[in-house]
């Protein structure tokens, strides 16, 4: 992280914020153990027969002005980049930090609270504030997880540090969820494996192994939950006060970024506007922009008219959606080393859609010409015949039609947003 910035930046100065009040909350984060850039943080307080949640969003937007310096040098990477074994962050290192929400000390936030009825955790009002808030503790996923039983969560029975708040969260995200999936029309796909990829070691010499986690368990359920909450909301309150934003849009399939506000229906939300990780994301610092002028009842610093807020829609689009495609690639690379480095002569996999196959237990989407047409979900083994390392493609034909259908673990959604990706591969060659 922090690489490639010039010695010439200004340093962060925090001191304007120090007189900026003082939330009564103590709230913490939580992220896995490699995140260095915390955008986010949770609180929980009783208010008698409601519960008052607070999501603290980091708030670079203070002091990052439009076209200065630090502004000029997030724009031109628009996001941090991830991928196995990399990591380039959007703000220089001492800049990350002064904003990220770390733990035992104060930090200046902008927060959305939320009043929650007790007896059905139904929303009831909303508010933004401008504050500083002491986040008491960065919760490691890889800590706490073992420990988050969906039972204990609505029960309340949980032990480990803000067990009753993490179980008042849980309980929230359940019916924040139930509501987007009335909107969508469908329940969300459940009990789905991911996986990823494990680089111990440096560079070409790095051991590769896979590493397998229950997507939607319960502390990624809480935190996707109320991201969305807050991302929606903001979204709205934009829209609302006439204010122009950049919005996340999703009609008839097709995910947009947009200046003009509009249903994401795979989420289920009215309005979306990405507003929650400023630190490491170009397109929610601008936004924030735009709610912190109108939490302080001044002027906005884009107007809808703005060509700059058009350019960076277009260059966000495009830069973004690179970096997602480079993210792939090097999957679909360190996938092939582990192959190649496991000795593996026949593979399992997953026909998607046509010849569009997942390698089981990979981040690895490819197609196989020549396979014949097999029902969506079939699972099947595959020859594995040689790796392209230049192309990044297996060469592999088809070995074995098993018995096994898996459709139901398909996630149609995430599958569609890498398929164009995967159309512009080379294909592997048929033996």
């Amino acid at each position: 992280s922090g690489l490639g910035f010039s010695a010439k930046l200004p340093e962060p100065d925090l001191s304007p914020f120090a007189s900026y009040p003082l939330a009564s909350v103590k709230a913490f984060s939580i992220d896995n153990l490699e995140t260095t850039e915390i955008d986010d943080a949770f609180s929980v307080e009783d208010a008698g027969e409601n519960y008052r949640i607070g999501i603290h969003i980091a708030a670079p937007a203070l002091a990052i002005e439009r076209d200065d310096a630090i502004d000029r040098v997030a724009q031109s990477r628009y996001s941090t980049v991830y991928a196995p074994g990399i990591k380039v962050t959007m703000l220089p290192e001492s800049w990350a930090n002064a904003f990220s929400l770390f733990e035992n000390r104060d930090n200046v936030c902008l927060s959305l609270y939320a009043v929650i009825r007790k007896d059905d955790f139904e929303v009831i009002t909303s508010e933004t504030r401008l504050e500083r808030v002491f986040v008491a503790a960065n919760l490691r996923t890889e800590k706490i997880e073992a420990s988050l039983s969906p039972e204990g969560l609505e029960n309340d029975t949980l032990t480990i540090p803000f067990a009753h708040e993490l179980s008042v969260l849980y309980r929230a995200a359940e019916r924040l969820q139930k509501h987007r999936e009335e909107v969508r029309g469908r329940p969300e796909i459940k009990n789905r494996t991911e996986y990823s990829i494990v680089l111990t070691g440096e560079g070409e010499d790095a051991t590769v192994s896979l590493a397998e986690r229950a997507r939607g368990a319960p502390v990624d359920f809480i935190v996707s939950e109320l991201m969305i909450f807050a991302n929606a909301t903001w979204g709205g309150w934009l829209e609302d006060t006439h204010r122009a934003g950049i919005y996340r849009t999703q009609s008839k399939g097709k995910v947009k970024m947009t200046s003009v506000a509009g249903p994401h229906d795979a989420i289920g939300v009215n309005s979306y506007a990405w507003c929650t990780s400023p630190v490491r994301r170009y397109v929610d610092l601008v936004n924030q922009r735009q709610l912190i002028s109108s939490v302080e009842n001044r002027e906005a610093v884009y107007r809808a008219s703005d060509a700059d807020l058009f350019s960076i829609i277009s260059n966000f689009t495009f830069t973004y959606a690179a970096y997602g495609d480079f993210q792939r690639q090097m999957e679909r690379y360190w996938s092939l080393r582990y192959i190649e480095q496991e000795g593996f002569t026949t593979l399992r996999a997953v026909v998607i859609k046509e010849d569009l196959v997942q390698l089981e237990k990979m981040p690895f989407l490819q197609r196989i010409p020549g396979l014949p047409t097999l029902p969506r979900g079939q699972v099947i083994v595959l020859n594995v015949a040689s790796i392209d390392y230049v192309s990044v493609v297996l060469d592999a034909t088809l070995r074995e039609v098993l018995s096994e259908n898996v459709s139901d673990e398909i996630d149609t959604e995430s599958i569609e947003e890498v398929t164009v990706e995967v159309e512009s591969q080379p294909e592997a060659q048929s033996a």
